[in-house]
């Protein structure tokens, strides 16, 4: 394991969920890849599927439903990511 890559997941989950507050979802997407790239244990197993559900609400028109904020909050884990979800 690279511990030098795994430090840059929780970086890419960070800039993803900030993407996802400034409704840039490309960017999201790509950063939301990035962090499950360098992922080497797993703790962000879930977190792409988690920004697509985002990025489907936001394509859709509407704001990121409760339900996919929940589902972001489960894939980031405890503080202070899940903060940063809650702010969405």
């Amino acid at each position: 394991m690279d511990g030098q890559q795994q430090r840059k997941a929780p970086n890419a989950a960070e800039r993803t969920i900030a993407y996802l507050a400034h409704l840039r979802s490309n960017d999201a997407g790509r950063a939301a890849m990035l962090a499950a790239e360098v992922n080497q244990i797993g703790i962000f197993s879930s977190f792409s599927d988690a920004v697509r559900w985002a990025i489907a609400d936001m394509d859709s028109g509407d704001s990121i439903s409760e339900q996919t904020r929940a589902v972001l909050r489960e894939a980031v884990g405890p503080e202070p990511l899940a903060a940063a979800v809650d702010q969405l």
